[in-house]
């Protein structure tokens, strides 16, 4: 089975995956046509590094659920859950995995998974560089050093910018 680019939602996959290429066609999974096309295994390290920031939960959700509600990385309107699922299998080279559930660590003293969702969804939708949410810098420094940035594709200017309270 391949997969095209179109079989996710992630900007920054989409952007290396003529990197993992091998060859071009339609796509069995999502229905594109005159992709290009890649093993979903080369992508394998990528998630490995996503699937790393859950624990196993027989009260949470499945990776595909998590991976959708938490990065949204699979266009859901080209490919259905169950189609995503087979696909994260692939990927992940487990299809087990994909069937069981997990939710994100939850610590002794704070509720991290709620402070977590609060302050993504800040960024997301509200106040991108000053939010009023407080992160938990330690787990923020440990997941920052997965974030891979290709340097040609970096601008050459960086602008910012906010919203005000009741725009």
């Amino acid at each position: 089975m391949l997969c095209c680019p179109n079989c996710f939602d992630d900007v920054y996959i989409r952007q290396i995956f003529p990197l993992y290429s091998d060859t071009e066609g339609d796509c069995e999974l999502c229905g594109s046509k005159e992709q290009l096309l890649a093993r979903p295994v080369f992508f394998k390290e990528l998630f490995e590094n996503i699937v790393d920031t859950y624990v196993p939960d027989s009260t949470g959700k499945s990776l595909v659920e998590r991976f959708q509600e938490d990065w949204e990385l699979f266009p859901l309107d080209r490919i259905d859950i169950r189609t995503a699922q087979l696909l994260l299998g692939e990927i992940l080279d487990d299809g087990n995995i994909v069937r069981q559930k997990f939710s994100l660590p939850r610590s002794a003293d704070d509720n991290i998974s709620e402070k977590w969702d609060l302050f993504r969804y800040e960024l997301k939708h509200q106040n991108r560089f000053f939010t009023e949410q407080k992160p938990d810098f330690e787990t923020l420094t440990t997941l920052l050093q997965y974030i891979y940035l290709v340097p040609e594709e970096l601008p050459n200017y960086w602008y910012r910018s906010r919203l005000s309270k009741g725009d």
